[in-house]
Formats: C-alpha cells, structure tokens, sequence
C-alpha cells in the first residue's frame, strides 16, 4: 500500500488522509461561450453553488459524500496531471485516494467540502486570527494561505445562505512551475460563485424586526415548559424583570432565579435574522453575576431556523 499525503495540511482542512472519489458522477458542466483569450469555460452547478472553471478542468463529485472531521468532502476540481483519477473505480476505493503526491508539476487540486454548525469559524462575528474576512457569492467567506514546502496551500470557507450554520469549503494545493497563473485561474473561479436562489438581503426596519421578534418568541413558546421560561421577553425593544424556575435546556434551579430579560432582534450579514434574547441576573451572596443567551436564527422568508444558546452558570 503507497504512503499518501494529504491534499493539505491539517491546520487547512478538515479532510482525512484520502479524499474518496467516485468518478461515476464526474462531469456534468456546460460549456460557455469562450472569453476573450479563447479559452473556453464550463459552468458547475453542486447543490446552491454555481460557479465556472476552465473547460480543461475537470469536476468530479462523489457518488455519496464522505465524512470529514467537521464536514463532508463532495468532490474535487483539478486541472490535467493529477494523477489516479484514471484508475478511480467505485469498486477500488484505494485507487480513488487523492493526495499530494498526485498532483504533477504545474498542477492543482482542490477539495469541496461542506457542513453546517453554528459554530463554524465563517459564522462568527470576528474572523480567526489565521484568515482574512472577504465574500464569495454575496456570502461572508474566510480566506487562508500557507506553504507546504513548494506547495501554495490556499483555502476559502464560504458561508451558505440557505440555512444559519451552513457552509461551503474549497481546499486547493498549487504546485509550480506556473502557480502564479494557476492561482489567477483559480481565483478566477471563486470570483465566480454564486448561490441559486441568489442570497436575499432581510430588511432591517423596526416593524419587520419586531415581527421576526414576535414570530420567534412564538415558536419558543410553543409548549407549556417554553412559555414559562421565556414568559418574561417580549418582543419591543427594553428590559423586563422576571423569575425563572429553569432555563432553556438546563435542568431546575434549586430556587428560583430573578433575571432581567431583553430581546434583540437584527438583520446580520450572512442573510439571516439574528434574535437574541438575554437572562441577566445579579451576584447576590455567593452567587456570581452572570448572563445566559438564547440565539434564534430566522430566515428572511420567516422560516425558523437553528437555535444556540449560552451562559455563565449561576
């Protein structure tokens, strides 16, 4: 059995050592008219994502997605002397492992992936220190570049309108000579992105802020349990004073808790609404202050979306 090496470093992909391909299900693009240097492009279309690349690449997506560390690998975009593609049966799954040892001189490959949690580093207010802030597709994206000996190791992370948490990843590997063209090519291609549905801005003025307010605190409430604890929000901006015997998905205090609660409800960047509603309380004897968060995501048609929430224990 050959000694593989991944398509990228750990600290870039979540990727195990292989990335499975069934090449069954390659292909599929459509020529478009050839640009102004003659050089014809094929559009893709994987899931929501739309995107173009050279007709002398080539798309290949995974019969069935393959689990990842944080997501699923869906298939692979490389350009001619990436080897192993050939031998790729779904009956010989070793065959199908693409690593860095087949990417020929001049080449490249990159990894699709996707996944959705509400923790994913493309879903936080703040970049990681590691990436740069930028779009794709009229989406937060997250950008990172490092080198693996001569190797350009680029990545984006690309956040997906569809649902809060959602996300898309493209790991590439650049090797010379001729990786300055090949990285343009390549950027060229995330350029491209774009979501189908396109994302959809939420309108941010107060009356529609309060009913996406109104239709969340709706739904926390749905059951008994749900409409005592959240019985003290409402959906006007403010404070109001409580008392709450458990909070959301925590067990029972063994006293009632006096909180202070106020909502929040914001259009946010990645084409969702955001409504935060916050328990506050005081220290009192050996009790710490301290706040707990529930986060109701909403999209723009009003579908509810994932629910997170979080705290420091009183």
């Amino acid at each position: 059995m050959r000694r593989t090496i991944p398509l990228t470093p750990a600290r870039v992909t979540a990727a195990t050592i292989g990335l499975l391909l069934l090449m069954a299900a390659c292909g599929g693009g459509t020529p478009s008219d050839a640009g102004p240097s003659d050089v014809a492009s094929v559009a893709q279309q994987v899931d929501d994502l739309a995107f173009s690349h050279p007709s002398t690449w080539q798309w290949s997506a995974l019969d069935q997605p393959v689990p990842a560390e944080d997501g699923d690998v869906i298939g692979y975009l490389v350009t001619p002397g990436v080897e192993a593609a050939a031998q790729c049966e779904a009956r010989d799954a070793e065959a199908c492992a693409l690593s860095a040892e087949d990417i020929g001189a001049g080449s490249l490959a990159v990894e699709m992936s996707s996944g959705s949690s509400l923790t994913a580093d493309v879903w936080q207010d703040e970049p990681p220190a590691d990436a740069e802030g930028t779009t794709a597709g009229g989406m937060p994206a997250l950008f990172r570049e490092s080198t693996d000996g001569d190797d350009q190791v680029l990545s984006w992370t690309i956040a997906r309108p569809e649902t809060a948490g959602g996300w898309y990843r493209l790991d590439a590997r650049l090797r010379g000579p001729g990786q300055d063209a090949l990285r343009g090519e390549l950027e060229s291609v995330v350029d491209s992105i774009s979501f189908e549905p396109a994302p959809v801005a939420p309108a941010d003025d107060r009356v529609t802020l309060t009913q996406i307010a109104a239709a969340a605190l709706a739904d926390l409430r749905h059951d008994p349990q749900g409409r005592r604890q959240f019985e003290c929000f409402d959906e006007q901006a403010g404070t109001r004073p409580g008392v709450v015997e458990q909070l959301p998905g925590r067990k029972p205090f063994a006293q009632p808790l006096a909180v202070a609660c106020s909502l929040r409800a914001e259009a946010t960047r990645w084409n969702q609404y955001r409504v935060r509603l916050r328990y506050a309380w005081p220290s009192l004897g050996d009790r710490a202050a301290g706040e707990y968060v529930v986060t109701q995501w909403v999209a723009p048609d009003g579908t509810l979306g994932p629910t997170e929430a979080g705290f420091d224990q009183p």
